[in-house]
């Protein structure tokens, strides 16, 4: 179903794969895949598919879903930069702090503000000297 064209069979598809997850602990070797497919299908149709997938991306915590994720970060929707800072906070790896850090200048202050909270959770030296190099940055520029 996730491979439909349908995005409510795609959404419906991810509601029930999340509760399989939830409940079970169910994980397909294609599930990170079918998910990354149905997100990009319907960025600009049926944001309920795109927010329920990188929430099951999210609470997978699979390292195959780092690749994809850090994709998502430089799209032109604000939701899916979103949803791709918490997803890749929560894998907790540290290959995302530049990734993540480079989105504290974004233009979008929801963005903005998802980074430094997904840098504060992940924790590392690295990201926390991310955030104060910004700070710095944003301090000599806007005293």
């Amino acid at each position: 179903m996730l491979y439909e064209d349908n995005d409510v069979r795609q959404e419906i598809a991810i509601a029930i794969l999340w509760e399989m997850f939830r409940e079970h602990g169910y994980k397909h070797r294609d599930l990170v895949p079918a998910l990354v497919s149905a997100i990009k299908a319907n960025v600009d149709n049926n944001p309920m598919v795109v927010m329920d997938g990188m929430g099951l991306l999210e609470d997978l915590k699979e390292s195959s879903a780092f690749e994809p994720l850090v994709e998502f970060l430089r799209s032109d929707e604000e939701e899916i930069r979103v949803g791709a800072v918490e997803a890749l906070a929560n894998l907790k790896d540290s290959r995302a702090v530049p990734h993540i850090a480079h989105l504290l200048n974004d233009e979008v202050e929801d963005v903005r503000n998802r980074s430094l909270w997904a840098l504060n959770y992940i924790g590392t030296v690295e990201a926390l000297s991310a955030i104060e190099k910004w700070k710095t940055k944003n301090e000599t520029h806007h005293p």
